[in-house]
C-alpha cells in the first residue's frame, strides 16, 4: 500500500494593472518576461483559465491583444488582435474554457501606456 498525496484542484483570480504596450505575461512559463500571474505549473496538472477580462482604464480607446503562447513559444495563437476596448469599457477575453499545460503562455498588451487593467480566472491544478 502507498499512500499519495494529492494537491486541491481550486480557484484563483490574477490581476494586473496599468499594462501598457510592452507584453505583459499573466501565464509565464517560459516565453517572456513575468508579469505575475502564473509561474510554474504542476507536474502533469493543468491550468483551465474560466475567465479573462480586460478593462480600459483611461478616458480614450485602446487597442489590446491578448495571446496564447504553445511550446515555449514556437506557437502562438491571437485570443484577440487589435481589439478596441472604448474609454472606461472591459472585454470578456475568455467565455469559455481554455486549458493551459506545461510551456504554455499568456500574454496581454496594450497600444496605450498604462492603458489596461486585467483580471484572470482560473482553476488550478485540474
Amino acid at each position: 500500500y502507498k499512500e499519495t498525496k494529492k494537491m486541491a484542484t481550486q480557484f484563483k483570480n490574477y490581476t494586473a494593472q496599468a499594462i501598457g504596450t510592452t507584453a505583459y505575461y499573466l501565464v509565464s512559463q517560459s516565453s517572456g518576461s513575468f508579469g505575475g500571474g502564473i509561474q510554474g505549473l504542476t507536474s502533469g496538472k493543468a491550468v483551465i483559465m474560466v475567465g479573462l477580462m480586460v478593462s480600459n482604464i483611461l478616458t480614450t480607446s485602446i487597442a489590446v491583444d491578448v495571446i496564447h503562447y504553445q511550446q515555449a513559444g514556437s506557437k502562438s495563437t491571437y485570443l484577440c488582435k487589435s481589439l478596441a476596448i472604448p474609454a472606461g469599457d472591459a472585454v470578456e477575453i475568455v467565455q469559455g474554457k481554455i486549458v493551459l499545460v506545461g510551456n504554455d503562455d499568456i500574454s496581454v498588451v496594450s497600444d496605450t501606456a498604462s492603458g489596461a487593467d486585467v483580471i484572470l480566472s482560473v482553476l488550478f491544478d485540474a
